[in-house]
């Protein structure tokens, strides 16, 4: 069963231009992908995409095809972005609670 599927994606911003040029891929239940590549390569930029960070948070052009759409999953089923930087987290200044806020986690965090 395929669990996210992204066909010809495109993200571009106002002063950098095409970002992401025509990315597709498919995750199927249970498997794992790498993702991979230099530095300013669009890795970042793909997974703020699948979680709804762009367009939402930070504004740019996105076209392609992404399913299901991240709006329309519920919490549990939900995709995570965490940056490696915890400063730049969008919801709370801290790792677990950033994660905790999504999940059921945070009825078992000892703080």
């Amino acid at each position: 069963m395929v669990v996210l599927s992204i066909r010809d994606l495109r993200v571009s911003f106002p002063l950098r231009g095409e970002v992401l040029k025509g990315i597709s891929l498919s995750l199927k239940e249970g498997e794992a992908i790498l993702i991979s590549g230099p530095s300013g390569s669009g890795k970042t930029t793909l997974l703020r995409v699948i979680a709804s960070i762009i367009p939402d948070v930070i504004k740019g052009w996105v076209s392609g095809a992404i399913k299901p759409k991240p709006r329309e999953l519920k919490a549990e089923h939900a995709v995570l972005y965490i940056p490696q930087e915890p400063w730049y987290t969008v919801v709370t200044p801290y790792v677990w609670s950033e994660i905790a806020s999504f999940t059921d986690l945070k009825r078992n965090l000892i703080t």
